[in-house]
């Protein structure tokens, strides 16, 4: 990917402060996602992108809501990814998760471009982990790729609706 700009901070509050006119992907782990003003780097960055790359297995093998009931944090996150030394090795998951993140802002900003989209929908970080390095690898720049975590989130992103009886026929 080589339109992309890199630039690594060492503290939140660097992170908090930065300002940009581009695209944006901030990538924390789980203990600086505590730290930083998700809610003022969303507003001085307005195509930024939240990443969540978490060690806690709990928060790797829970949907959603049980995740956010126990660790409030993950709420400020657009996109979570499971990370270990093992087999979610940061390495192995750091260029799908830039690249899903380029693809959640593409779909927001230019959503009525005509475009292949697979939507990929399970509750578990864990899983698309694991399979978004391999499915971007298969796919190349043919598609985009869009991630849901929930079954309302998924309507909304297809229908425009949060609840099934609202589809209109």
């Amino acid at each position: 990917m080589p339109w992309i700009k890199i630039r690594l901070m060492n503290d939140p509050l660097s992170a908090s402060n930065y300002e940009s006119k581009r695209a944006t992907v901030f990538i924390f782990d789980d203990t600086a996602l505590t730290l930083v003003d998700t809610d003022k780097i969303r507003r001085d960055n307005q195509d930024a992108v939240i990443i969540l790359f978490s060690s806690l297995d709990f928060i790797q093998s829970s949907p959603p809501e049980t995740a956010q009931q126990k660790y409030t944090y993950t709420s400020k996150a657009d996109l979570v990814f499971a990370v270990s030394k093992g087999e979610f090795s940061p390495d192995n998951i750091i260029s799908a998760a830039v690249r899903a993140a380029e693809d959640l802002i593409n779909i927001k900003k230019y959503s009525k471009a005509k475009r292949y989209i697979f939507l990929i929908v399970d509750d578990e970080p864990r899983w698309f982990s694991q399979f978004l390095p391999v499915l971007y690898n298969i796919i190349g720049q043919r598609a985009d790729v869009k991630i849901t975590r929930t079954y309302e989130e998924t309507l909304q992103f297809l229908f425009g609706v949060d609840k099934e009886s609202k589809i209109n026929p």
